[in-house]
Protein backbone atom coordinates (compact mmCIF):
# COMPACT_ATOMS: atom_id res chain seq x y z
CA UNK A 1 0.00 0.00 0.00
CA UNK A 2 1.92 3.48 -0.99
CA UNK A 3 -0.98 5.40 0.53
CA UNK A 4 -0.99 5.90 4.12
CA UNK A 5 -4.32 5.08 5.76
CA UNK A 6 -5.90 7.95 8.07
CA UNK A 7 -8.18 7.30 10.88
CA UNK A 8 -10.73 9.62 12.03
CA UNK A 9 -12.59 8.68 14.89
CA UNK A 10 -16.60 9.80 14.99
CA UNK A 11 -17.20 12.12 17.71
CA UNK A 12 -20.07 11.33 20.21
CA UNK A 13 -22.28 13.84 21.03
CA UNK A 14 -24.04 13.82 24.36
CA UNK A 15 -27.43 13.96 24.48
CA UNK A 16 -28.07 15.52 27.85
CA UNK A 17 -29.19 18.91 26.20
CA UNK A 18 -31.83 17.12 24.71
CA UNK A 19 -33.01 15.46 28.14
CA UNK A 20 -32.70 18.90 30.14
CA UNK A 21 -34.92 20.35 27.44
CA UNK A 22 -37.50 18.21 27.22
CA UNK A 23 -38.37 18.46 31.02
CA UNK A 24 -37.84 21.89 30.98
CA UNK A 25 -41.05 21.58 27.99
CA UNK A 26 -42.72 19.15 30.38
CA UNK A 27 -42.70 21.84 33.44
CA UNK A 28 -43.80 24.31 31.70
CA UNK A 29 -46.87 22.22 29.89
CA UNK A 30 -47.93 20.79 33.22
CA UNK A 31 -47.28 24.25 34.91
CA UNK A 32 -50.04 25.76 32.23
CA UNK A 33 -52.44 23.09 32.74
CA UNK A 34 -52.63 23.44 36.50
CA UNK A 35 -53.06 27.32 35.71
CA UNK A 36 -55.50 26.56 33.73
CA UNK A 37 -57.48 24.29 36.04
CA UNK A 38 -57.02 26.13 38.97
CA UNK A 39 -58.20 29.59 38.02
CA UNK A 40 -60.62 27.87 35.98
CA UNK A 41 -63.15 30.24 37.10
CA UNK A 42 -61.28 33.40 37.40
CA UNK A 43 -59.82 33.75 34.50
CA UNK A 44 -60.83 35.80 31.33
CA UNK A 45 -60.36 34.25 28.02
CA UNK A 46 -57.54 36.23 27.31
CA UNK A 47 -55.47 34.33 30.27
CA UNK A 48 -57.41 31.74 29.14
CA UNK A 49 -55.93 31.42 25.21
CA UNK A 50 -52.57 32.56 26.54
CA UNK A 51 -51.90 29.75 29.04
CA UNK A 52 -53.82 27.61 26.29
CA UNK A 53 -51.13 28.57 23.52
CA UNK A 54 -48.25 27.97 26.09
CA UNK A 55 -49.96 24.54 26.89
CA UNK A 56 -49.70 23.56 23.03
CA UNK A 57 -46.32 25.11 22.48
CA UNK A 58 -44.86 23.32 25.40
CA UNK A 59 -46.23 19.96 24.10
CA UNK A 60 -45.22 19.96 20.59
CA UNK A 61 -41.58 20.94 21.95
CA UNK A 62 -41.85 18.36 24.46
CA UNK A 63 -42.62 15.90 21.03
CA UNK A 64 -40.08 17.33 19.39
CA UNK A 65 -37.17 16.50 22.22
CA UNK A 66 -38.53 12.91 21.87
CA UNK A 67 -37.77 12.79 18.45
CA UNK A 68 -34.59 14.07 18.40
CA UNK A 69 -33.83 12.04 21.22
CA UNK A 70 -34.84 8.78 18.87
CA UNK A 71 -32.65 10.21 16.03
CA UNK A 72 -29.90 11.15 18.34
CA UNK A 73 -29.92 7.16 19.88
CA UNK A 74 -30.04 6.29 16.43
CA UNK A 75 -27.10 8.29 15.01
CA UNK A 76 -25.21 6.87 17.90
CA UNK A 77 -25.84 3.30 17.22
CA UNK A 78 -24.17 3.62 13.87
CA UNK A 79 -21.56 5.56 15.12
CA UNK A 80 -20.49 2.51 17.50
CA UNK A 81 -21.26 0.45 14.28
CA UNK A 82 -18.75 2.59 12.63
CA UNK A 83 -15.96 2.63 15.48
CA UNK A 84 -16.13 -0.99 15.13
CA UNK A 85 -15.35 -1.02 11.78
CA UNK A 86 -12.81 1.74 12.03
CA UNK A 87 -10.86 -0.22 15.26
CA UNK A 88 -10.56 -3.41 12.88
CA UNK A 89 -9.71 -1.80 10.09
CA UNK A 90 -6.98 -0.12 12.29
CA UNK A 91 -5.98 -3.61 13.75
CA UNK A 92 -5.38 -5.05 11.30
CA UNK A 93 -3.79 -2.61 8.53
CA UNK A 94 -0.46 -3.91 7.76
CA UNK A 95 1.24 -0.23 8.42
CA UNK A 96 2.40 -0.28 11.43
CA UNK A 97 0.71 2.60 13.00
CA UNK A 98 0.08 4.26 16.43
CA UNK A 99 -2.43 7.20 17.75
CA UNK A 100 -1.15 9.50 20.19
CA UNK A 101 -3.39 11.51 22.24
CA UNK A 102 -2.17 14.97 24.36
CA UNK A 103 1.64 13.35 23.61
CA UNK A 104 1.10 9.65 24.84
CA UNK A 105 0.59 6.98 23.40
CA UNK A 106 -2.83 5.32 23.71
CA UNK A 107 -3.46 2.63 20.35
CA UNK A 108 -1.42 0.54 18.42
CA UNK A 109 -2.35 -1.94 15.55
CA UNK A 110 -0.85 -5.09 15.63
CA UNK A 111 1.73 -4.09 12.67
CA UNK A 112 2.90 -1.53 14.92
CA UNK A 113 3.88 -3.58 17.92
CA UNK A 114 5.87 -6.26 15.41
CA UNK A 115 7.70 -3.50 13.94
CA UNK A 116 8.46 -2.20 18.04
CA UNK A 117 9.25 -6.23 18.93
CA UNK A 118 11.55 -6.32 16.06
CA UNK A 119 13.50 -3.01 16.89
CA UNK A 120 13.96 -4.14 20.42
CA UNK A 121 11.53 -1.39 21.86
CA UNK A 122 9.02 -2.47 24.71
CA UNK A 123 6.21 -1.56 25.96
CA UNK A 124 5.98 0.41 29.76
CA UNK A 125 3.00 -0.56 30.91
CA UNK A 126 -0.05 -1.16 29.21
CA UNK A 127 0.36 1.64 26.67
CA UNK A 128 2.55 0.48 23.58
CA UNK A 129 5.92 1.75 23.09
CA UNK A 130 6.13 5.61 21.98
CA UNK A 131 7.73 6.21 18.24
CA UNK A 132 11.23 7.13 20.00
CA UNK A 133 12.39 4.10 21.64
CA UNK A 134 12.11 2.67 17.92
CA UNK A 135 14.13 4.50 16.56
CA UNK A 136 17.29 4.88 19.17
CA UNK A 137 19.58 3.73 17.14
CA UNK A 138 18.92 6.19 14.22
CA UNK A 139 21.21 8.77 16.54
CA UNK A 140 20.62 11.76 16.66
CA UNK A 141 19.43 12.80 13.28
CA UNK A 142 16.55 10.39 13.85
CA UNK A 143 15.80 12.26 17.10
CA UNK A 144 16.14 15.26 15.63
CA UNK A 145 13.46 14.04 12.98
CA UNK A 146 10.98 12.60 15.40
CA UNK A 147 11.27 15.65 17.23
CA UNK A 148 10.05 17.97 14.12
CA UNK A 149 7.13 15.51 13.45
CA UNK A 150 6.04 15.62 17.46
CA UNK A 151 6.26 19.46 17.20
CA UNK A 152 3.95 19.84 13.79
CA UNK A 153 3.37 23.94 13.22
CA UNK A 154 -0.81 24.74 13.85
CA UNK A 155 -1.64 25.50 10.11
CA UNK A 156 -0.31 21.76 9.33
CA UNK A 157 -2.27 18.33 9.28
CA UNK A 158 0.25 16.47 7.61
CA UNK A 159 4.35 15.72 7.55
CA UNK A 160 7.03 12.97 6.95
CA UNK A 161 10.65 12.19 7.66
CA UNK A 162 12.74 9.21 6.34
CA UNK A 163 14.83 7.85 8.44
CA UNK A 164 18.06 5.24 7.82
CA UNK A 165 19.23 3.48 10.84
CA UNK A 166 20.70 0.55 11.20
CA UNK A 167 17.99 -2.47 13.13
CA UNK A 168 19.00 -5.12 15.09
CA UNK A 169 18.35 -8.30 12.98
CA UNK A 170 18.09 -7.31 9.55
CA UNK A 171 20.90 -4.59 8.96
CA UNK A 172 20.17 -1.07 7.22
CA UNK A 173 17.10 -0.07 6.76
CA UNK A 174 14.75 2.54 5.81
CA UNK A 175 11.96 4.09 7.30
CA UNK A 176 8.86 6.73 6.22
CA UNK A 177 7.43 8.25 8.99
CA UNK A 178 4.01 10.12 8.31
CA UNK A 179 2.46 12.01 11.02
CA UNK A 180 -1.56 13.07 10.46
CA UNK A 181 -3.22 15.10 12.75
CA UNK A 182 -6.61 13.50 13.67
CA UNK A 183 -8.20 16.38 16.51
CA UNK A 184 -6.58 19.04 18.30
CA UNK A 185 -5.21 16.04 21.03
CA UNK A 186 -4.45 13.33 18.54
CA UNK A 187 -2.15 12.46 15.94
CA UNK A 188 -1.96 9.18 14.04
CA UNK A 189 1.91 8.46 13.40
CA UNK A 190 2.43 5.39 10.48
CA UNK A 191 5.87 3.99 10.06
CA UNK A 192 6.47 2.40 6.20
CA UNK A 193 9.92 0.24 5.73
CA UNK A 194 11.71 0.78 2.39
CA UNK A 195 15.10 -0.51 1.04
CA UNK A 196 17.50 2.27 1.17
CA UNK A 197 19.64 3.59 -1.97
CA UNK A 198 23.02 1.72 -2.85
CA UNK A 199 24.93 5.32 -2.08
CA UNK A 200 23.08 5.84 0.91
CA UNK A 201 23.62 2.72 2.24
CA UNK A 202 27.53 3.04 1.83
CA UNK A 203 27.43 6.92 3.15
CA UNK A 204 25.76 5.18 6.57
CA UNK A 205 28.33 2.14 6.91
CA UNK A 206 31.20 4.09 6.02
CA UNK A 207 30.40 6.88 8.42
CA UNK A 208 29.41 3.99 10.91
CA UNK A 209 33.13 2.91 13.69
CA UNK A 210 35.02 0.19 12.44
CA UNK A 211 34.02 -3.14 13.71
CA UNK A 212 30.47 -2.23 14.11
CA UNK A 213 27.70 -4.41 14.89
CA UNK A 214 24.32 -4.54 17.03
CA UNK A 215 23.21 -6.96 19.57
CA UNK A 216 19.42 -8.27 19.42
CA UNK A 217 18.37 -8.58 23.12
CA UNK A 218 18.13 -12.05 22.57
CA UNK A 219 22.03 -12.07 22.62
CA UNK A 220 22.23 -12.68 18.45
CA UNK A 221 24.39 -10.45 16.70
Amino acid sequence: MDEMIRIDMPQKRSAAPLWIGAGLAFVILVGAIALIWVARDSLDNDGFILLTGIAIISLLALMTFFVMSRTHRVTEQKQVRQETVYSGAFYNNIIPSLVITDGKPVRANQAYLDLARELGAESLGDAPPVIDRLFTSGGNEAAAAIFRLHHLAADMDLAEETLDVISPKNGLKRFKIQVSRINRRSMLWQVMTGIPDRSVAQDVLAEAPVGLFTVAKDGSI
